[in-house]
């Protein structure tokens, strides 16, 4: 009687498993042979993105569960994605995306997006006058809002301005919930009407990585427009818990007299010079720190006004040290018609240059291993200068410089100098 039992009690067990494995077999049969339709929980999936959005709206066309082979995983994917404004209108677009849930929260009846990964659309980022920010039709305000004209620097409203950005990723809702945003092959528009420039980047892509509470942003894309670049890179590092926050710019095969930057400030500069510029900088919880440019350009020439000046390939960094406010310009190859060789230069006070040049004279230390410098016809001969050394005084307001000391070697004899230099000026301000 007990082995007729045993037998039953097997023969059930073995059924059952059978009849599981039996199910789990259609199920993967399913998946396998093509997509399975989500349709029940896309609102719940669209609730979430747009949570993400900070409850800006978001539409999916179709949604299905997929099992990759490629990568030998299940994968939700999204098809027609449309993204809304506070008011309904269509700020951004994709084809599809792949979306990512936490396991243990869809068990227990909940979505929550952990990974969300777009491709093939397009969105807008527009910077109106007067600041803020706009991206894909959100606007970013400013936390700390100040104008131009109520920073008492340009330098603290540069830094103002960072540190708004800085705020508004510690309390982006995305940021908090999501660990990583991709978008690849995208189109972005990018347009600061400030600066009346419009820029086109095509096959774009972007990421978000969230480890902790530290967030990595990248991005590229090939650059159309007046004055664009060939492509455009960014890095961007963004500690949260300690506010800190550092990024590089990188400008690839830029003409540098036609930059938006420049043509505002120097609208008679014109000519070709390609070049690659990347722009860096780290800010604290009290400001920006250090903030840096590098630069290096293929031979090329300008035309200012009616001046022609040929530059060949040159390459130089330019580093300034807020916090000690020092500039620094290490130059590490020139070739132009008056110098040729490499340098480095060192600038203090560096605030009261930009703010008040003609105030007072500013100090100026230069070191350079070897130069060569070019000024016949005043000078009957080219100078070949080593290990030069200097200390000077540069007064804007009289058109002179006070070499205070200067050590050199010229033509293999050491030099020593001080004195005065100064451009004659009949209309030069009056004492």
């Amino acid at each position: 009687m007990r082995q007729t039992t045993g037998i039953i009690i097997l023969e059930g067990l073995t059924g059952l498993v059978l009849l599981i494995g039996l199910g789990l077999g259609l199920i993967a049969w399913r998946l396998v042979s093509g997509p399975t339709d989500l349709e029940f929980v896309r609102g719940n999936v669209e609730a979430e993105i747009s949570r993400a959005r900070g409850g800006q709206p978001v539409s999916v066309g179709a949604l299905s569960l997929r099992w990759q082979h490629d990568q030998n995983e299940f994968q939700i994917l999204a098809d027609e994605l449309v993204f809304y404004n506070d008011t309904e209108e269509v700020v951004a677009r994709a084809d599809g995306a792949t979306i990512e849930f936490d396991a243990f929260s869809l068990l227990v009846g909940q979505v929550e997006l952990q990974e969300l990964h777009i491709r093939d659309g397009e969105f807008e980022v527009r910077r109106p006058e007067g600041g803020g920010l706009k991206f894909a039709g959100q606007a970013i305000p400013p936390v700390y809002p100040v104008q131009f004209h109520e920073a008492t620097s340009p330098f603290q409203y540069a830094e103002q301005a960072i540190l708004n950005v800085v705020e508004n990723l510690a309390n982006s809702a995305a940021v908090a919930n999501v660990d990583e945003i991709t978008l690849s092959g995208f189109r972005v528009r990018l347009i600061d009407e400030e600066s009346d420039v419009e820029w086109v980047l095509e096959n774009a892509n972007l990421s978000l990585v969230q480890d902790d509470d530290t967030i990595g942003i990248s991005g590229f894309g090939e650059a159309i427009g007046d004055g664009a670049p060939q492509s455009l890179e960014f890095d961007l590092e963004f500690i949260s818990r300690l506010r800190e926050f550092r990024t590089v710019l990188s400008l690839q095969d830029a003409n540098i007299p036609e930059l938006p930057v420049l043509v505002a400030i120097l609208p008679e500069l014109s000519g070709t010079l390609m070049a690659d510029l990347s722009f860096a900088f780290e800010v604290r919880q009290s400001g920006i720190d250090i903030v840096s440019v590098d630069v290096s350009s293929q031979p090329g020439e300008l035309l200012m006004g009616e001046d022609l000046i040929e530059i060949g390939a040159n390459s130089l960094l330019v580093e300034y040290d807020i916090e000690r406010d020092v500039l620094f310009v290490d130059a590490r190859e020139i070739d132009t018609e008056f110098a040729l060789g490499s340098l480095q230069l060192q600038f203090d006070q560096v605030t009261n240059l930009l703010e008040d040049p003609l105030a007072e004279p500013h100090a100026i230390s230069l070191d350079a291993e070897a130069l060569q410098l070019d000024f016949t016809p005043y000078f009957s001969e080219i100078w070949q200068i080593q290990n030069v050394r200097a200390e000077a005084l540069v007064d804007l307001r009289r058109r002179q410089m006070d070499v205070l000391d200067m050590t050199a070697f010229v033509d293999g004899a050491q030099a020593y100098a001080q004195g005065r230099m100064y451009l004659p000026d009949e209309n030069a301000l009056p004492d």
